[in-house]
């Protein structure tokens, strides 16, 4: 039997909403100090067999004091909620706060330890970028946009442009009271069934901002599995891919790629250096080795006496409306070309979908699933309290995804995440 929300059964849905504010007039690059996308709330639904929390953890997994503990439970005191939470000093040395069995955690409850983390600050998140990621490694930051003639590669963005919530799971034996030394049961795995991102603006049919959504997991299960345990979730995609980290972008707004002068070096000078040997289109991000890529590595660059009238899709947006991904070749300068640009020398942001990560559903004979990939696993204890699974899931928008451009500003979208478990019996 497969245990959903709807059907009464044992699963955990979260339902993550986010308030498209993307400010100014260009999309996330020729604004990146503006550009923002504001979070609307998160809940979290559960049934009775599957309890769902927040490990208290700061950032780099610091774990909250005494006096921040306190302090958490009064911002949540403060939220007059109809239920308490179960604030649960584990063996581990962590504190963990469960909503209660069949109420799970409401929206507010997510934004009060958001804002008590400051992740996303003023509830917003701002685009940024993995930059190069292959999938079974660790992502360890996250970065700024470039701005128009830096390309700022490494510089890292603030977490107040992300989220990062440390979900905890417990599976209730049922049957059990409160008091039972058995009620938590031990070594269950919990596997992500469902992930669904789309538009939540009525007013705009079009908008396809929901495609730059990005959920980044470290699995912690004690279990084999098919695929690496680190890895970046698309949500919108039907298959693994990979998204270019690279490419010229148009961040002057002029309607036409971003140019600069270089020496014989290779240096970027200004335009009356008497070092000037020509002008060429910029290629921002990074290369194949996740270094600044280097604008002679991009192919056979093409040399425009006159600045073109048509929009050149160098970087395959597939679109007809000019943006910072598509624009125009300005005259007198060495530019790239749609059909010589070498993206063998681009880098990539590899991505999962969710059929990767599916376990095998037998519910419906023996009541289990198995294989895929597990996400975390209960912990095996003595003390039941102690029986707790956990993984961290950073939340952000991919700001080299196509989706993030003008026509998508001001707009809604949705996150949907099922969690399942294996059928437990009492």
């Amino acid at each position: 039997m497969k245990w959903r929300l709807l059907a009464g059964m044992l699963s955990a849905t979260t339902f993550i909403a986010f308030t498209g504010a993307l400010s100014g007039t260009l999309a996330w690059y020729a604004y990146a100090t503006n550009a923002s996308i504001s979070y609307e709330g998160t809940t979290v639904y559960n049934t009775e067999q599957l309890q769902i929390g927040l490990k208290l953890v700061d950032k780099g997994d610091r774990k909250f004091n005494y006096t921040e503990i306190n302090n958490f439970k009064n911002k949540i005191n403060s939220l007059s909620l109809p239920y308490q939470l179960d604030f649960v000093n584990s063996n581990d040395g962590y504190t963990y706060a469960f909503g209660q069995p069949g109420e799970g955690l409401s929206n507010a409850i997510i934004k009060a330890y958001v804002e008590f983390t400051k992740y996303a600050k003023d509830s917003t998140l701002t685009p940024v970028t993995s930059k190069n990621y292959k999938t079974g490694h660790t992502l360890e930051d996250l970065y700024v946009a470039p701005l128009a003639g830096e390309n700022r590669v490494y510089e890292r963005a603030d977490a107040s442009s992300y989220i990062t919530l440390p979900l905890a799971f417990r599976v209730i034996r049922a049957g059990t009271s409160d008091d039972n030394p058995h009620r938590y049961v031990e070594n269950q795995h919990i596997w992500m069934t469902d992930c669904v991102a789309q538009k939540a603006d009525e007013g705009s049919q079009t908008s396809e901002l929901y495609k730059s959504m990005r959920l980044y997991i470290e699995s912690t299960a004690t279990a084999d599995w098919e695929y690496q345990h680190k890895f970046v979730l698309n949500p919108s995609a039907d298959y693994s891919g990979y998204t270019y980290v690279a490419g010229p972008l148009d961040l002057k707004n002029d309607g036409y790629y971003d140019t600069q002068f270089t020496s014989i070096w290779g240096e970027p000078i200004s335009e009356d250096d008497p070092r000037i040997t020509y002008g060429h289109e910029i290629i921002y991000g990074t290369d194949v080795d996740g270094y600044t890529f280097d604008y002679r590595n991009a192919g056979e660059m093409q040399y425009y006496e006159e600045s073109t009238e048509d929009l050149d899709d160098v970087n395959n947006t597939q679109r007809t409306d000019a943006s910072s991904f598509l624009a125009m070749h300005k005259g007198q300068y060495y530019g790239t070309n749609s059909t010589t640009i070498d993206k063998s020398k681009y880098g990539k942001a590899e991505y999962l979908a969710l059929r990767d990560l599916l376990p095998i559903d037998d519910l419906t004979h023996s009541g289990a699933i198995s294989g895929g990939t597990p996400l975390c696993t209960t912990k095996v204890a003595a003390d039941a309290k102690d029986r707790i699974g956990c993984f961290p899931m950073t939340i952000y928008i991919e700001g080299w995804d196509h989706a993030v451009i003008d026509e998508n500003n001001w707009n809604k979208f949705n996150l949907g995440l099922t969690f399942q478990i294996s059928r437990v019996g009492a």
